[in-house]
Formats: structure tokens, sequence, C-alpha cells
């Protein structure tokens, strides 16, 4: 998720560094700071796109707050045939 994709990106050469993560949402309860100040640091992106699978909103937060923090974007689908939608 969050942490796996930033260690992925972090060495990268490349120019612009933007995660999008498709996801159910479904996430404990977690304290993202600490990720979201090293996605900041290396300027970072992060998108976070929810397929609606009847997940609470509490648990959308800490995904949502980490797309919000980092200047990328969040969407909810209702169903995966939406995704090609938002792109």
């Amino acid at each position: 998720g969050v942490e796996a994709s930033y260690e992925m990106l972090e060495g990268s050469k490349a120019p612009v560094k933007h995660v999008i993560l498709i996801t159910d949402g479904e996430t404990p309860p977690h304290d993202y700071s600490q990720t979201i100040a090293d996605y900041k640091k290396r300027n970072m992106t992060f998108t976070l796109v929810v397929i609606d699978e009847g997940q609470s909103a509490d648990s959308l937060e800490p995904l949502k707050r980490v797309a919000t923090a980092t200047g990328g974007r969040y969407y909810f689908v209702k169903d995966a045939a939406e995704l090609p939608k938002i792109y």
C-alpha cells in the first residue's frame, strides 16, 4: 500500500513521482504522519482511488489524509467499471 509504494519510488530518478493506489480502502486506524512527511520531503504525490465495497467512512480517512496532504487526489467510485471515467 502506501508505504510499499513509497519505498518503490524513493530511489527513482524519475522527474515526477506519483503513486496511484486503487483499493477497497479498508484500512485499520493508522498514523501515516511520518509517511506523509517522507512523501513531501521527496516531492512525491499520492492519489487514492476507492472502489465502493460498503466500507465505513472512518476506514477511508487514513488513506484520504495521505492523498490530500501530499497534493494528490481522492476518488470514490461505486463500481470498477467507473474507473475509465477518472482518467
